[in-house]
């Protein structure tokens, strides 16, 4: 594992075979940011990721787009149990594990490394989720709804995650999460 460690930063790490732990998505499948989208105070974007055993992360990365303002939070929900009659995805009602403070988005167009409490994943699907505070700010999405599952909810200020996981929305294209794996 500390062949992870010399591989860092992000954009090193989608070309290792360790991708798919960090991303939750395939490397074939993996498609790099297509645009930006302005945050939306008391809007919670997500998308979610497949953790396929269990593993320790301490870090969530996610792209700042074109304009950086204002500040935000993340959290992972999970995992997230199906319920009969819906689609397997839905975070909805699925608990909160861990939430970031709130930080200042970085300098605009890079990835911005968001430091979390070390927190044990077992395997399955959880949701990662943005909000920002500050409607000028944006983050990186793709628009890939087959791999991504992307949803959001709104919670109407930028305030502490709620716990359980609200209802979801679906939308149309989902902001891009990497997960720093503990070695």
């Amino acid at each position: 594992m500390s062949s992870l460690r010399e591989r860092w930063p992000p954009q090193g790490l989608q070309q290792s075979s360790f991708h798919r732990y960090l991303t939750g998505i395939p490397l074939e499948h993996f498609r790099q940011p297509t645009s930006a989208v302005f945050l939306v105070i008391g809007r919670v974007f997500i998308s979610t990721v497949d953790i396929p055993r269990t593993l320790t992360v301490d870090r969530i990365i996610y792209g700042v787009g074109g304009v950086s303002a204002g500040n935000v939070r993340l959290a992972i929900y999970g995992p997230i149990v199906p319920v009969l009659g819906a689609p397997p995805d839905l975070p909805d009602g699925s608990d909160l594990v861990v939430e970031s403070a709130s930080v200042a988005q970085a300098a605009a167009n890079v990835n911005q490394v968001v430091t979390i409490a070390n927190t044990l994943l077992n395997r399955g699907l959880y949701a990662i989720g943005i909000q920002g505070d500050d409607v000028t700010g944006t983050i990186t999405r793709i628009f890939d709804s087959a791999t991504n599952f992307p949803r959001h909810f709104n919670i109407g200020a930028y305030a502490a995650f709620p716990d359980p996981c609200p209802v979801t929305i679906a939308q149309a294209s989902s902001p891009r999460f990497i997960l720093r794996v503990v070695p």
